[in-house]
């Protein structure tokens, strides 16, 4: 908020209004495209929103972010559908002593020492069930998921737990500290759980300072959005590819000679799965570049990736601009590649 900027330290031409003004309009867009998202710029005066020295939630910016998008889930349609569960919330006094993110680096950088500071946590409970078929019976995967960044990962904020008893609903959370815009995202979506277990909620909590035209993002986008589609079937492949891995660089030759307008790759690397792991790509237009799809190895990866094969970056869109050359780039020169080229649905791609 404007209160928090030092008129002396601002860059010239910023306008804290037109900047707030101009993230309501996004928020207002994504919801034109039938993406539901929170307007959560008017924050009560009384409210302390983020925490001192730290760029996350205070206890109660996330009990007040929670109320907020629980409010917009509840108007969705389809949610009256899912299952009721109620569950309680309880506060555990001063649990946990924190300086915050800001503080930890002045401590560590400076040789200072800055006293810790008691911090409340609030733990969210489902309530006991009076059936035993509910206690030691099939216990149904959750219909909600949550993915996001450390706001939602760690229990410390609650986020979820308050989202859970406001909507009466139980959530998977595969949210991940540190890991990022999209890294909770795009692991879920590319997840067997995902596959086996398709939810009919997700919820994406991200910083929204972040840069959504940043490299990292447009690498995100380029893998969420195939990974919703899944594996095609080989019947329905343009090309495929198998081979032991022998080389940090392996050419996929094999496809730059199909059309592959609309197309995106599925790709296997095991033996070992946790790995390093980019796409490089030159299109004959002089597109192309570096894709990272290293996953965050804070949770357990299964080795199933996918990359968009379509130049975002291309001028034309009638024009198609093939690939002059792909190639895998690992830091473990052992395993097996497995490649698929598999066409967008039809529905998605533009006429």
């Amino acid at each position: 908020s404007k209160e928090h900027i030092d008129p002396n330290d601002t860059p010239v031409g910023y306008d804290p209004e037109k900047s707030k003004a101009s993230f309501q309009q996004f928020i207002q867009q994504l919801n034109a495209w039938d993406i539901p998202a929170v307007d959560m710029t008017d924050v009560p005066a009384n409210l302390q929103y983020f925490s001192s020295g730290d760029l996350h939630w205070t206890l109660d910016g996330a009990k007040w972010s929670a109320d907020l998008v629980a409010n917009q889930v509840k108007s969705l349609p389809g949610f009256d559908d899912l299952k009721e569960m109620n569950f309680t919330t309880e506060s555990i006094p001063y649990k946990n002593d924190s300086r915050g993110v800001y503080y930890e680096f002045v401590q560590r950088n400076c040789e200072i020492n800055i006293a810790m500071q008691p911090r409340d946590e609030w733990i969210t409970t489902a309530a006991t069930s009076e059936s035993s078929e509910d206690l030691f019976g099939d216990v149904a995967f959750p219909d909600v998921v949550m993915v996001g960044t450390s706001n939602s990962a760690l229990s410390f904020f609650n986020f979820v737990g308050w989202l859970k008893e406001k909507l009466k609903v139980d959530i998977y959370n595969v949210a991940i500290a540190g890991g990022g815009f999209g890294s909770s995202m795009v692991r879920y979506l590319a997840s067997d759980e995902y596959r086996e277990h398709p939810p009919k909620f997700i919820l994406w909590e991200f910083l929204a300072q972040h840069n959504y035209n940043a490299s990292d993002s447009h690498d995100d986008f380029r893998q969420a959005i195939p990974a919703v589609f899944g594996e095609c079937a080989d019947k329905d492949a343009i090309d495929t590819y198998s081979a032991p891995i022998t080389s940090t660089s392996t050419d996929l030759k094999t496809f730059i000679t199909k059309p592959l307008k609309n197309t995106y790759l599925y790709i296997e690397a095991t033996g070992p799965i946790e790995r390093d792991l980019q796409m490089e790509i030159l299109y004959d237009n002089g597109e192309g570049g570096f894709a990272e799809l290293t996953r965050n190895t804070k949770v357990a990866n299964n080795g199933k990736y996918y990359f968009l094969l379509d130049a975002a970056e291309d001028a034309d869109e009638s024009v198609e601009h093939k690939p002059k050359f792909l190639r895998l780039l690992t830091d473990k020169a052992e395993g097996q590649y497995k490649v698929k080229a598999c066409p967008l649905p039809a529905e998605l791609v533009k006429q």
